[in-house]
C-alpha cells in the first residue's frame, strides 16, 4: 500500500473511529501526522479528522502513538481544536485543550473566522 492511500485510509479510520483499523494503517506505514485535504481545501491529519467526527477513543489512540495536537494546516490555520468545535464535539475539545491544544488559534477559511 503507498503512503498516501495508507494515509487517506487511516484518515478515514480515524473519522468513523476504527481503532483495529488505525493499527493497522500505521503499521502498514502510515503518517500519525500526514494530512488529507478536505473538500474545502482543509488539510486535515488523522487526528482532526477523528476530532470531526467525535471518536474519543481513536483521539486518545492517536495522542499515544505522536498525533499532534497543535499541527495547523498552513492554508487556513484550521487545528483539531476547530475541527471538533466546528463539528459540536464537546467531548473532543475538553480531550484537545487538556493535550494543550492551542485554544487562542484563529482559522481563516471560506466558512468564516472560528
Amino acid at each position: 500500500m503507498t503512503t498516501s492511500i495508507a494515509n487517506a485510509s487511516l484518515c478515514c479510520a480515524a473519522f468513523f473511529g476504527d481503532l483495529d483499523a488505525i493499527r493497522s494503517y500505521l503499521d502498514d506505514g502510515a503518517d500519525v501526522n500526514g494530512a488529507l485535504t478536505n473538500n474545502a481545501g482543509e488539510a486535515l491529519t488523522p487526528l482532526m479528522w477523528a476530532s470531526a467526527g467525535g471518536q474519543i477513543e481513536a483521539m486518545y489512540l492517536l495522542l499515544a502513538l505522536g498525533a499532534s495536537p497543535t499541527f495547523t494546516d498552513p492554508q487556513t490555520g484550521v487545528t483539531a481544536l476547530h475541527c471538533a468545535a466546528m463539528s459540536n464535539q464537546p467531548e473532543a475539545v475538553a480531550v484537545l485543550k487538556a493535550y494543550v491544544a492551542d485554544h487562542h488559534a484563529l482559522a481563516q477559511h471560506n466558512r468564516g473566522t472560528t
